[in-house]
């Protein structure tokens, strides 16, 4: 993906050292490529935004790099901690698991928080740097009587009773992703029109 590869050094062959030396060299590329930019969603708002309307592109390059490193380190920390997980879960483990006051409450369970709950945190700061949700819907979760789904079971007796839940709809990639994108695209259009240009030349 856009946010995958190399870590962006100035010898790995990525492609975002390569943009910044083009928009380094040609005050009319980074003017273009700013003009461009400026039409796309990612770009209305936040911290991106900002730094194309007082910066130009390459500020807003620097911002996305900025903030693409701050993704892997955030993937990183995520892996580290699932590595550091029993490959193979012992009794207390499952026992932990299947008790959990937070994942098992619609089964009315009140022990303590299991392993991957702990990690939830994390694998959200990951996920909501890659993507993003348009607008948010309310989710009425079903209660349970004995641990099965029972819209009918009486909310004073039972255990995770019927509530409102609030879900998310409408899954699009992040402002990062999708600056990324832009970028890419812009750059191997410029690579596209020198290409054609030297053919020309040379017909």
């Amino acid at each position: 993906g856009a946010v995958g590869g190399a870590a962006g050094g100035a010898a790995d062959g990525h492609w975002l050292p390569r943009l910044r030396a083009r928009l380094s060299s040609s005050l009319q590329a980074s003017e273009g490529l700013r003009e461009r930019l400026g039409g796309e969603a990612c770009l209305t708002s936040g911290s991106l935004a900002m730094a194309l309307d007082t910066g130009g592109a390459l500020a807003a390059l620097s911002t996305a790099e900025e903030e693409r490193r701050r993704v892997f380190a955030s993937r990183r920390r995520l892996l580290d901690e699932l590595d550091a997980m029993s490959p193979q879960p012992s009794e207390e483990e499952v026992l932990e698991s299947g008790s959990c006051f937070r994942c098992r409450s619609d089964w009315g369970k009140e022990g303590a928080l299991c392993a991957h709950c702990k990690r939830e945190g994390l694998y959200d700061a990951y996920f909501y740097s890659l993507f993003t949700h348009r607008r948010q819907r309310q989710v009425e979760v079903a209660a349970v009587r004995g641990g099965i789904a029972d819209s009918a079971a009486d909310p004073s007796r039972d255990a995770g009773a019927m509530r409102g839940n609030v879900g998310e709809a409408f899954l699009e990639d992040a402002p990062l992703l999708r600056l990324l994108s832009a970028l890419s695209g812009w750059l191997n259009s410029q690579a596209a029109a020198e290409a054609a240009a030297a053919a020309a030349a040379q017909a």
